[in-house]
């Protein structure tokens, strides 16, 4: 019911924790792409900038919100979301991926 919340636990259950995933605001009680796109845009700007991580390593608001919205829908966040909340959830998200921007420049 509540995928963000649950993946928020789930990244900082991973690992060390370096930073802490932001807090959501609860789903809306009835979820439509317009609801979810308002409650998306309410969230707090660190929420919104790391639900808008790219591969790249840069950010994008737009992206975020997007990603919030179509999480308050059911769909699943993308892997990278969480992306450098924890060593564990950075490191998962890295093994499979050693050539994307966002894993080179850890190293």
């Amino acid at each position: 019911m509540r995928t963000a919340l649950a993946t928020l636990a789930f990244v900082v259950a991973a690992g060390g924790a370096q930073a802490m995933m932001p807090s959501l605001t609860d789903l809306p009680r009835d979820r439509t792409m317009l609801t979810c796109q308002q409650w998306a845009t309410s969230q707090d700007e660190e929420a919104i900038y790391m639900w808008g991580l790219l591969e790249s390593g840069k950010t994008s608001e737009d992206v975020g919100r997007l990603r919030l919205a179509l999480s308050c829908l059911g769909d699943r966040p993308p892997e990278i979301v969480g992306f450098g909340s924890s060593v564990g959830a950075a490191d998962q998200f890295c093994k499979t991926r050693p050539r994307v921007p966002v894993c080179r420049d850890r190293r």
